[in-house]
């Protein structure tokens, strides 16, 4: 791993107990942070048939459809960076994506999270940064696009 270049990380979820420890060749859900991958990166490769890919753009799910080739499954769009400038001040991009996974999937309660947020973040940054991560969460939950 390098500064500016592809990287991928995988996470695994589940309400039991994870016994493997691979990478993971046919996601569920992929996430696009850095939208500047589209075209470039294959980054829908091994999506199941029926997953969801999201990404954080501008551009709308049809859009990113296109780009990517993409031919089944979801598509979810929003503005991540735009939303982190507006809320946090910051293109942190990782909590307002954390909303969006949240809504698309909905694995997590979006109220959940904005109180495990505060309980993370509540030693560890100011409590205005903290509000500014929860909005971010809420929001981008709201403003998230599906095609």
């Amino acid at each position: 791993e390098r500064m500016g270049a592809p990287i991928r990380a995988f996470t695994r979820l589940s309400p039991k107990p994870i016994h493997i420890h691979s990478q993971i060749e046919n996601p569920d859900v992929v996430l696009v942070l850095d939208p500047t991958l589209l075209g470039t990166v294959p980054v829908a490769d091994g999506l199941k048939e029926d997953g969801a890919l999201l990404v954080n753009t501008s551009m709308s799910p049809a859009e990113v459809r296109q780009v990517t080739g993409l031919k089944t499954g979801k598509v979810f769009t929003v503005d991540a960076s735009h939303i982190a400038i507006e809320e946090m001040g910051r293109e942190i991009t990782n909590t307002p994506m954390l909303g969006a996974f949240a809504r698309a999937t909905g694995i997590f309660d979006i109220e959940a999270l904005a109180e495990q947020l505060r309980a993370w973040f509540g030693k560890k940054i100011s409590p205005e940064m903290v509000e500014a991560n929860v909005r971010a969460l809420r929001r981008a939950a709201e403003e998230i696009q599906q095609g």
